[in-house]
């Protein structure tokens, strides 16, 4: 309540003055106090107005921040069999959900190894673009090693995933402006697992 506090304040400002500078014209009693009240009805009504659009501009953000889309996206560690050699390895769980009150449309789902000069993308993860109905939950999993090595990342790389992050995240368009949100997470070699940074 700042804003339409200081400018309420600014207006009592320039009337009081204006109202001075109306006394010191010579007018007679009647032609000043007509002045007068004329001038401070209309303060009245634009310190009214003030308040009004402010408010009305807070309605506004507020709708529009409930209307924007919320997703949550984070990772999971399990085990899997790969089938044609029976070896269990680590599986990588992305999980994704709407947790917003509107309909999550045409947003786009990436995940990235994060080096100290380099992200490699990880490719083939998800289809583009993604839709989700409110509460709406998916995961895409994959086995960690396996799956990194067939889709291009080099081999040093996956046997140093300690040195890199894993960053998963989203982007969406929301009222002609991009959102964008990304959590990272490090590669634990001792446990073969993810977790949060």
């Amino acid at each position: 309540m700042f804003i339409p506090g200081f400018i309420s304040v600014l207006i009592v400002i320039v009337v009081s003055n204006l109202t001075y500078w109306m006394n010191q014209l010579g007018l007679n009693e009647k032609e000043f106090l007509s002045l007068a009240i004329s001038a401070w009805a209309s303060a009245g009504a634009l310190i009214s107005a003030t308040f009004v659009v402010y408010g009305y501009l807070l309605n506004v953000r507020a709708f529009a921040e409930a209307n924007k889309p919320k997703l949550l996206v984070f990772v999971e560690n399990a085990k899997a069999t790969l089938i044609p050699t029976g070896k269990d390895v680590h599986q990588t769980r992305i999980c994704y959900r709407n947790v917003g009150s509107v309909e999550a449309e045409n947003f786009s789902l990436f995940a990235q190894l994060v080096g100290n000069n380099e992200v490699l993308e990880i490719p083939k993860l998800f289809n583009e673009p993604i839709d989700l109905q409110i509460g709406d939950s998916r995961v895409r999993d994959f086995p960690t090693e396996r799956y990194l090595l067939d889709n291009g990342i080099p081999n040093v790389v996956v046997q140093n995933l300690e040195k890199y992050r894993l960053r998963v995240g989203y982007s969406v368009r929301s009222l002609g402006k991009i959102v964008e949100r990304s959590y990272d997470y490090a590669w634990e070699p001792s446990t073969q697992s993810w977790n949060i940074v």
